[in-house]
């Protein structure tokens, strides 16, 4: 009984320890038809960010939602998120299934457009803005 005591509290404290990702959206600045990662903005930054992942038949469904705040005066930033490309589909675009973007819970149109850098970084191919 013991050990069956120690190893729900084991699990009961592994279960409550948070695990760091590494988020890669971001705002990005139009460059001669194309995005170009910014390093930060002034008045707008991410406040919240809820990701889920379901394997549903073997292929997965992801569901991203990020909550940004303006601290700032109204304005108007450009954000994006990258599609990315590598391994044995280095170079290419693979679009999702679906992509959805709102402001204020209203939908606002989402364009797919090459990353300015595109050849000099394996990191971002495209954005979706």
């Amino acid at each position: 009984m013991e050990q069956v005591r120690r190893l729900a509290s084991i699990t009961l404290l592994f279960s409550l320890h948070a695990i760091p990702c590494i988020a890669n959206d971001g705002a990005v600045v139009a460059v001669g038809g194309s995005i170009k990662l910014l390093d930060e903005h002034h008045s707008v930054r991410l406040v919240a960010e809820h990701v889920r992942i379901k394997f549903d038949e073997g292929k997965p469904k992801v569901i991203c939602v990020f909550i940004l705040q303006n601290t700032g005066p109204a304005t108007t930033v450009t954000l994006g998120f990258p599609n990315e490309s590598g391994g044995a589909g280095a170079n290419s675009v693979f679009p999702f299934t679906s992509f959805d973007s709102y402001v204020d819970g209203n939908p606002v149109p989402v364009e797919i457009l090459p990353d300015a850098d595109n050849g000099k970084s394996d990191m971002y191919r495209s954005w979706y803005v």
